[in-house]
């Protein structure tokens, strides 16, 4: 009898072990991100070599940096979209893309930039210096690679131009690669024909 439930009571203590739990990536940070002061540094180790850093630079631009368990070396730069102006400075939230990243052994790093608004300059800028500060805090990179959305996209290209022998891959996710000028005349022309056609379907006008 007692051979005859073991299976089943093995069974049930299994599941109900792991329901107590949360569910982590082999690679995902074991504690939450903290929000911190302008002023201050988080850094949180984890098991084996998993950490992540957070903090600001001296321009006023928060970074946040990420290193996997078990990293063999790659590192992925992140440049985020158009921030609007009157928004506070803040981390892009890319908690999706960063987990799958970390998932396949990638270390991620992005920028808030210290600015809003088309700021390409900054976003320029401070991404590239997302690199020296993870070699600085976290380990040098073997190789580099670039991922930029939306107007981090031409931030992203703008920095493999400039060193190509330096990025190892590059990735823009909807980047403005016309340049801002040709995406509002893009934006504006389809705008005018919508309202000739269709007057008063949609509000304001151009």
């Amino acid at each position: 009898m007692i051979r005859r439930w073991g299976p089943f009571l093995l069974t049930l203590l299994l599941v109900a072990c792991s329901s107590c739990g949360k569910k982590l990536l082999p690679t995902q940070p074991t504690a939450e991100v903290a929000v911190v002061a302008p002023t201050q540094e988080l850094q949180l180790l984890h098991r084996r070599d998993a950490a992540q850093v957070i903090g600001r630079t001296h321009s006023g631009a928060m970074y946040a940096l990420y290193r996997p368990d078990r990293w063999k070396g790659d590192l992925v730069l992140y440049a985020h979209g158009f921030t609007a102006p009157d928004e506070p400075i803040h981390l892009p939230p890319i908690e999706n893309l960063r987990d799958q990243l970390l998932a396949q052994g990638f270390a991620v790093a992005y920028s808030s930039f210290s600015a809003n608004g088309l700021a390409v300059k900054e976003g320029i800028r401070e991404t590239a210096q997302l690199e020296d500060l993870f070699a600085w805090k976290l380990g040098r990179p073997k190789r580099v690679f670039l991922i930029g959305s939306s107007m981090g996209g031409d931030i992203a290209v703008a920095l493999a131009e400039r060193h190509p022998e330096h990025y190892d891959g590059l990735l823009t996710v909807c980047g403005l690669m016309g340049g801002s000028r040709g995406l509002v005349d893009y934006i504006a022309h389809v705008r005018v024909l919508f309202d000739v056609f269709y007057p008063g379907v949609l509000q304001g006008d151009l």
